[in-house]
């Protein structure tokens, strides 16, 4: 009864997560509290939105970053007066400390762009696409391109001493307007079209899978690959949650629990292994649909602003660049590490506090003491408060991992997103799951393993669930209503709305999927590394992610502002994460089965200590053996995807010939030009067959005009042969999409079925 009594309080608590979750979809849903008027003329064809720092810098500087991004692109920026509601209010922006441009482009000039864009990433391969409606994403993609394109130049008639500083010449114009801090940020705008479509068909319909097409048009490729993976992770988290609830109820209602959980924390390994295995299939399918390619990213790849080092001159690309040795970057590297030492360390100490204040409550509120009785809910209050600790640390940790990565001074942002990901899922595995150790093998306390662990999983996602929810959007509703008040006081109009623009400047800014991640990264490790512990953690998470689907979308579409579009070609440095985590949980299941089922003390009776430490050695080895095998004979690359590259490299190759034959053809045709205009030659040739017979004369010509037209006509029929064999490989292309699509819900239905 006390675990029963233990579970319903517990899930009680995590109830309440989900219902906060639920309020604030629900109030969203239902009022709409501040009116915001639709783009107006200034604002109408721009999708980027540039801050720059007027107070530091005089407004020559930013007139150059303006009139050197005219001269050099054909984009258009527009200023856009800073709005300033009296003394008190600097939310919008002071205009003496900032100003705020506005940039766009023509379909004309987008289109251009994209050319040119499909030449720096695919060279030979580009093909002229010509002019076409883009969406968004795909504006903002196209803007971003063009202005890490632009370097800074001297004003045309003029010298060198023209270009103020910060700038130097040939040096990118956006990375040094950020490393200088010019430009304190860009965001881009949200587009009220497509975001309202994904409001309804993403934020609020609730039984329907996921517009990820839709959603990684809009958001990008990192958002798009997050919401991939938390919606294949919590369709898997069903059977574990089935099985997990028949366990429960095998424990509750027979003396057969034991042996249910033994079970589960063997099949947990397997599901786990399977899980992150069909992961790397569906990411290889997403990336085969999306049609991206790694080394799209790495041409595209630009210096971090943070990046700093001593600024040397490039002779052979006749620009500056930034050095920073190896030896000064491994000596940053010693100091983060003994700083991370030193912060698992105060983890430790407050670990061990824990587990003191534990057995202290153990031995005083007892009814030999005088305790009323309510111990097992007073016996909560340990294991709730110490989950918050953990959660508090976490969230400063990231402030300081984020610190000392970025003194670490890494050259890219992909390389400071590994660094940053090493360091938070080291601090997280040790804060969430170093107490979990102890408890199960050096305390051996099962019990307690349980109550700290269902803790540890509910108070994280009750304060989860506020944190990135209710606080984001009450904050974001409030700003609104102060600022549309004021507009209203100032301009004597109780209607009076703000711009759309001025309205994004009020969001928060969101800050990528890092803290996504490691709230998914911890909540796999407590439904695996300590399995039969608690089997119920499966359905509390998955619960928890049902909701975090919507409660996410909601979080992007309403209470931030449009997420800067991050280039990616999968979960990243994450995948090693999860998968370190799966490894894991194959020696700490194997383990908690050994010591604490006690069936194989059932089975061998006369099993010593020792040869219970082989047991577990040898089930684990065979464990890995399994989830080696299963790496080893599921490919990565499903077998779709694999005819779809075939033919993707056969279309290149075809491609290709049919470029150089009709090269060819134009080099002939060419020469016979050029052969016919040669004047000796054809005086010869001419007199030759005049001194013979006028008919002959005219039967030449006639051949040679038949020749030509034979020509020319073999040059129609290649060119029309060229163009319908792509409109053949375009027409098989979406054929092989749709097959590919079908085979890919086949495959999401796959977990339900089972």
């Amino acid at each position: 009864m006390a675990e029963l009594a233990d579970a319903l309080v517990k899930g009680g608590f995590g109830a309440v997560g989900v219902v906060a979750s639920a309020y604030t979809l629900a109030k969203f849903i239902v009022s709409t509290p501040v009116k915001i008027e639709d783009r107006n003329d200034l604002e109408h064809g721009m999708d980027l939105v540039l801050i720059f720092d007027s107070e530091a810098y005089s407004p020559s500087v930013i007139e150059y970053f303006v009139s050197t991004l005219k001269h050099q692109s054909r984009l258009t920026i527009r200023e856009k007066p800073t709005v300033n509601h009296g003394a008190d209010s600097n939310i919008l922006g002071d205009p003496e400390k900032e100003s705020h441009y506005l940039v766009g482009g023509t379909p004309e000039v987008l289109a251009r762009i994209r050319e040119r864009k499909e030449k720096a990433i695919h060279e030979a391969n580009a093909d002229k696409l010509g002019q076409q409606a883009f969406t968004s994403g795909e504006r903002i993609e196209l803007l971003v391109f063009e202005l890490n394109r632009l370097c800074a130049f001297p004003p045309p008639h003029s010298t060198e001493a023209s270009i103020p500083k910060p700038f130097q010449e040939n040096d990118p114009l956006l990375a040094q307007a950020l490393h200088s801090r010019l430009l304190k940020e860009y965001f881009p705008v949200h587009d009220d079209k497509e975001r309202h479509e994904l409001v309804e068909t993403w934020v609020k319909q609730w039984r329907t899978a996921q517009p990820l097409n839709a959603v990684r048009a809009y958001f990008g490729d990192e958002i798009g690959f997050y919401f991939a993976f938390l919606e294949m992770y919590s369709r898997w988290l069903v059977v574990p949650t089935a099985v997990g609830l028949l366990v429960f109820a095998v424990e509750l209602s027979s003396e057969y629990g034991a042996y249910g959980r033994a079970f589960y924390s063997l099949f947990i390994t397997s599901w786990a292994t399977a899980f992150l295995k069909f992961w790397k299939r569906r990411e290889n399918m997403l990336k085969n649909e999306w049609d991206i390619a790694p080394a799209d990213g790495l041409a595209l790849e630009q210096e971090r602003p943070d990046f700093s080092g001593e600024r040397r001159y490039d002779p052979v690309e006749a620009r500056h660049f930034t050095y920073f040795s190896s030896m000064h970057r491994m000596r940053r590297y010693l100091a983060t590490s003994l700083v991370t030492l030193g912060v698992l360390a105060v983890i430790l100490q407050l670990m061990f506090a824990y587990f003191q204040v534990e057995q202290w409550f153990a031995q005083e509120l007892t009814p030999a003491k005088g305790w009323d009785g309510y111990y097992e809910y007073a016996s909560f209050l340990p294991s709730v408060g110490y989950s918050i600790v953990v959660l508090l640390l976490d969230m400063k940790y990231r402030d300081l991992a984020a610190s000392l990565t970025k003194y670490e001074n890494h050259r890219t942002d992909a390389d400071f997103a590994n660094a940053l990901v090493l360091k938070l899922a080291s601090f997280y595995f040790v804060n969430n799951f170093g107490s979990l150790f102890f408890l199960a093998f050096r305390a051996r306390n099962m019990d307690q393993l349980q109550q700290t662990l269902s803790s540890l999983l509910i108070t994280r996602q009750l304060i989860g669930n506020i944190q990135e929810q209710l606080i984001p959007y009450f904050t974001a509703t409030s700003s609104l209503k102060t600022e549309a008040g004021k507009l209203a006081k100032e301009s004597h109009n109780p209607n009076a709305v703000l711009s759309k623009v001025d309205a994004e400047l009020l969001f928060p800014t969101y800050d990528g999927t890092f803290d996504d991640y490691l709230e998914l990264f911890v909540q796999f490790g407590q439904v695996t590394l300590f399995a039969s512990a608690y089997p119920l953690a499966a359905l509390w998470s998955l619960a928890n992610n049902v909701m975090e689907i919507r409660s996410d979308a909601f979080k992007l579409c309403v209470s931030f502002r449009r997420s800067r579009r991050v280039p990616c070609d999968g979960i990243g440095t994450w995948l090693y994460a999860f998968n370190a985590l799966g490894y894991l949980s194959v020696m700490t299941n194997c383990a908690i089965f050994g010591l604490h089922s006690g069936m194989l003390d059932k089975l061998f009776p006369s099993l010593t200590f020792a040869s219970l430490l082989v047991a577990i050695a040898f089930m684990e080895h065979l464990m890995l053996g399994v989830k080696v095998c299963i790496e080893m004979f599921v490919p990565d690359v499903p077998s779709s995807v694999l005819v779809a590259q075939r033919m993707e490299r056969a279309t290149l190759r075809k491609k290709a010939i049919l470029q150089v034959e009709l090269s060819s053809r134009k080099l002939q045709l060419e020469n016979d030009d050029a052969s016919a205009s040669e004047p000796t030659v054809q005086l010869d040739e001419a007199d030759r067959l005049r001194a013979s017979s006028p008919e002959r004369m005219m039967m030449w010509i006639r051949q040679e005009k038949e020749r030509r037209a034979k020509l020319e006509q073999e040059l129609k029929n290649l060119n029309d042969l060229y163009m319908g064999w792509i409109r053949e490989e375009q027409e098989k292309r979406r054929t092989a999409e749709q097959k590919v699509n079908e085979l890919l819900k086949s495959t999401e239905q796959t977990p339900k079925t089972e």
